[in-house]
């Protein structure tokens, strides 16, 4: 089973490329030079006991590719549209002192978690469409239907992946990645201390992964989020602001869809099928705040 690495944590009892489990990895002691990717998603120098950057060489990869340190994270992840400490706090909750203990979000935060927003920990399923409206005319005394386009519009993003709670660091992250996507798809209402006013919808979010030829910062909303709790798994206990417990499975699913929600004038102003067809207008990784990025 592909693993898409989280920082620091260990990730589950899946077979590496040596066939040790991975839980047996100290994930710290791999260096950023061999990064979890590819379909195997064993760390690259465990392919062929080749040295990753051999590896990417011989797949044609530019050496100056190779060495910039974001093209190795490829992972999966949502995060906020912006990285400032106010919206971090926003998203996922003040982390300052003792709240970095209490809130239940904290693995999530830049400050404190080392995923900068939430990857899928391990390699998830994704899905979407890409359709154009073409309608048919219902000519009179024709054998052949005439059509007529109206639009062109990607569909839904429909990621589905697995989360595992093995020790307590995994399961403070799952419980995390429940209750944040339970929080961002809420309004605020009702009494609230932060001055955001009551009624504001949830919030616009970036959707990455695979590299800027894939889904390089695309803004979304989460439309729904869905896992189970099954009968046949083992429950992990997980203790949160200090006297709460949660019993977190073993193994799960997250389900969650996407809606892509681009900026209509950014879309008007800024969008060129000819930049778009040679891909200069999918932009560099993480370039969504400097106005590139965010096409799909």
């Amino acid at each position: 089973m592909a693993v898409n690495k989280v920082d620091g944590l260990t990730v589950g009892t899946v077979l590496n490329g040596k066939g040790r489990s991975i839980d047996q990895i100290n994930w710290e002691s791999i260096p950023s030079s061999a990064p979890v990717i590819g379909v195997t998603s064993a760390p690259l120098g465990d392919l062929a006991g080749q040295d990753p950057r051999s590896l990417l060489a011989t797949a044609g990869i530019p050496a100056p590719f190779i060495s910039n340190p974001g093209f190795e994270d490829r992972r999966v992840r949502l995060r906020p549209m912006s990285s400032s400490d106010k919206v971090n706090d926003l998203i996922f909750g003040n982390v300052d002192g003792n709240n970095a203990r209490d809130n239940i979000l904290s693995p999530l935060h830049p400050k404190v978690g080392k995923t900068n927003g939430l990857v899928f920990p391990y390699t998830p399923t994704i899905s979407y469409q890409y359709m154009a409206d073409w309608s048919p005319q219902q000519l009179v005394h024709t054998n052949y239907e005439v059509q007529t386009y109206a639009r062109s519009y990607p569909t839904e993003i429909t990621v589905s992946g697995l989360f595992t709670a093995q020790n307590q660091e995994e399961a403070r992250y799952a419980l995390a990645a429940i209750h944040f996507f339970r929080t961002i798809t809420k309004m605020y209402f009702g009494n609230t201390t932060t001055p955001v006013s009551p009624g504001t919808p949830p919030p616009v979010l970036l959707f990455s992964g695979y590299g800027e030829g894939m889904f390089n910062d695309i803004p979304v909303v989460v439309k729904m989020f869905q896992h189970e709790l099954l009968a046949d798994t083992d429950y992990v206990p997980v203790v949160f602001q200090k006297n709460k417990i949660a019993w977190v499975p073993a193994s799960f699913q997250i389900i969650v869809t996407l809606g892509i929600q681009l900026n209509l004038r950014r879309t008007r102003e800024e969008f060129d099928l000819d930049k778009f067809r040679t891909g200069e207008l999918l932009g560099d990784k993480g370039s969504f705040q400097r106005g590139r990025g965010g096409w799909l």
